[in-house]
C-alpha cells in the first residue's frame, strides 16, 4: 500500500536554480502522488538578486523564515522579516527583491497546485511602481480583504503594515534605505 503521508527533510533540500539568485526547493508538486490542491516549497533569494514582476492563477502564501526581502506590488512595496505572512490574490502581480546582506528564505504555499504542462501557471508581465513604500505602523487589526479585493494583506503578529501618502515613510518606490526601516 503507497503512503497518503509525505515527509522531507531538511537534509534532503535539493534547491534548483530558477534565475539569477533565486532557487527553490519543490516539496510538494505534480510529482507527489496524491497531492494535486496545493503545492509547497522554500525558496531562496541572494543578496542583490531579484524575481522579475509575474502574476500567477493561483493564491500563493508565503512566511519568511530568514533574511529579509521586498516584494513590491501595485498596491506598495513591502519589506517583510521573519515571521512575517503574506497572501498574493490570484491574478495580482508582484515581484521579489532581496536588499539585505545575507540570503531572504520563505516558505511558499500555492492553492491550487500550479501545473507544469502550462508553465507553472505563472505569466511575466510588467509591474507599475507602487506609488508609495510601506513600513510597519501600529495597528489594531489586520485589514479584512473582500471577495471582490485584489489587495494583498501582510501580518506580524497584531501589526499590519498600513501607509499614509502625509507621513514621510511613504517613498515612491521602496529604496534600500526606505526599505530597511
Amino acid at each position: 500500500m503507497t503512503s497518503r503521508h509525505v515527509v522531507r527533510r531538511a537534509s534532503e533540500a535539493a534547491f534548483t536554480a530558477v534565475s539569477g539568485g533565486f532557487a527553490r526547493w519543490s516539496i510538494v508538486d505534480e510529482s507527489v502522488l496524491g497531492a494535486v490542491h496545493t503545492g509547497f516549497a522554500v525558496c531562496e533569494l541572494a543578496p542583490g538578486a531579484s524575481v522579475p514582476s509575474q502574476v500567477n492563477w493561483y493564491e500563493e502564501s508565503v512566511f519568511l523564515l530568514s533574511g529579509s526581502a521586498v516584494m513590491d506590488t501595485p498596491g506598495g512595496s513591502y519589506r517583510l522579516e521573519p515571521g512575517d505572512y503574506g497572501l498574493v490574490n490570484t491574478g495580482v502581480p508582484y515581484a521579489w527583491r532581496n536588499l539585505g546582506d545575507e540570503p531572504a528564505r520563505w516558505a511558499q504555499m500555492q492553492a491550487p497546485q500550479p501545473r507544469g504542462r502550462l508553465d507553472g501557471d505563472t505569466l511575466p508581465v510588467a509591474l507599475a511602481a507602487p506609488d508609495r513604500c510601506c513600513r510597519w505602523t501600529p495597528a489594531t487589526r489586520v485589514p479584512s480583504r473582500s471577495a471582490t479585493s485584489r489587495r494583498s494583506t501582510w501580518t506580524r503578529a497584531s501589526r499590519a503594515r498600513t501607509c499614509s501618502r502625509s507621513r514621510p515613510a511613504c517613498v515612491p518606490r521602496c529604496s534600500s534605505t526606505a526599505a530597511s526601516r
